[in-house]
């Protein structure tokens, strides 16, 4: 979680930011024209058991960040900071066994120890999904900061209590991109909510 922008507190600042580009990923000419280079660019995957019907692909970002604070009574502040941003893009690939191949192909996969006959061997077939053409809801977080200014003798103390996702977002940061039973299952989502004391003492 970013907490930076809380940290720039001022009576009466304010602040807002936001941002909207778009990424062209385009590895068409390479798949054609050398088909024994593999690698991935973004979400794009080439190689010599890869597709060219994906090969070229937009990624639009767009997102939203607010941040300000504001003077209360009795020497309180409040300050946040909204950030509204882009789900990730989801992706889908799919492990096909020897079994399923041979069929189609005439014989067992290359790595196979005889062209006939059992093999437990596998080929994962990546970008089964259009990439970047599905994603996961946005997600939006909110941090809060509450704070109060207080004079003792010739020491000025500021006691906070900072709020970190107060809505509990649970926002999808990643997840099995593996066709199956567990396709989609989160394997990291945005921290839970967080509460957290603090201070500061100058003199």
């Amino acid at each position: 979680m970013s907490r930076s922008a809380l940290d720039s507190e001022r009576a009466g600042y304010s602040q807002e930011a936001s941002a909207s580009d778009e990424n062209l990923f385009d590895v068409c000419d390479l798949t054609r024209n050398r088909p024994d280079v593999s690698g991935t660019i973004g979400l794009l995957s080439f190689g010599p058991l890869t597709s060219s019907e994906f090969c070229r692909a937009r990624n639009p970002n767009s997102e939203l960040k607010l941040a300000g604070s504001y003077p209360l009574f009795w020497k309180l502040g409040v300050s946040a900071t909204l950030q509204q941003l882009k789900g990730i893009p989801r992706t889908a690939s799919y492990v096909a066994t020897n079994a399923q191949l041979a069929p189609l192909l005439g014989r067992n996969l290359a790595g196979c120890p005889t062209a006939t006959g059992a093999c437990n061997q596998t080929v994962t077939i990546s970008s089964v999904l259009p990439p970047y053409s599905v994603w996961e809801a946005r997600s939006t977080q909110l941090d809060v900061r509450l704070s109060r200014t207080m004079n003792v003798g010739r020491m000025r103390l500021v006691p906070r209590l900072d709020v970190y996702n107060l809505f509990n977002s649970a926002a999808v940061l990643a997840s099995n991109g593996t066709l199956g039973a567990a396709y989609l299952t989160p394997t990291d989502v945005l921290g839970g909510r967080v509460v957290k004391f603090g201070g500061q003492i100058d003199f």
